[in-house]
């Protein structure tokens, strides 16, 4: 009776095994439900909004959700936004059924990258910057601090090759 016992429950442990989803990392559990239609797609308020700050005629934006966390990367490349140093990309949280803006990235350039980090829940985020001491461009780590993405160490730069592409200059479009 025991041994019967004993096999059934093996029997059953292995079969739940069998169908038992497999653990997720970090990096895919970011980008688990829903997803926007278009990954590349800004909702239109932030979209609206970003533009309208800076204050410019035309211009380029392009924009991600940032994994499938409540927060949004508006890159907008105009005249009044850009600089010697790049462009601000700004940060823009969903609250509810509103969208609030955040403190921007710094100055850099695209693309800019997901780290494989996680700070806070969330993905440290790589800025592409022109580094004068290397005279080459680096990645910036930006980690998020619980309620924000902070600014980071700049002496802290890593290779231009790290993390994962999420925005380049190839989704940039017209405004």
């Amino acid at each position: 009776m025991i041994s019967f016992i004993s096999r059934s429950v093996s029997i059953a442990v292995a079969a739940s095994l069998a169908t038992a989803p497999a653990i997720a990392t970090a990096q895919e559990v970011m980008h688990q439900g829903p997803k926007l239609p278009d990954s590349a797609t800004l909702p239109k308020f932030i979209e609206q909004e970003a533009i309208a700050s800076v204050e410019a005629e035309t211009g380029e934006i392009a924009g991600i959700r940032i994994g499938n966390s409540a927060y949004f990367i508006a890159y907008i490349k105009a005249a009044t936004n850009c600089g010697s140093g790049g462009c601000r990309a700004q940060i823009w949280k969903r609250d509810g059924d509103q969208y609030v803006r955040q403190q921007s990235l710094p100055v850099g350039y695209l693309p800019i990258t997901m780290l494989p980090d996680i700070d806070h829940g969330m993905p440290r985020l790589g800025v592409s910057v022109y580094d004068k001491n290397s005279n080459q461009m680096m990645v910036l780590p930006v980690a998020f601090d619980g309620q924000n993405y902070a600014l980071s160490d700049w002496d802290q730069l890593l290779s231009e090759r790290s993390g994962e592409v999420v925005l380049t200059s190839e989704m940039l479009k017209e405004f």
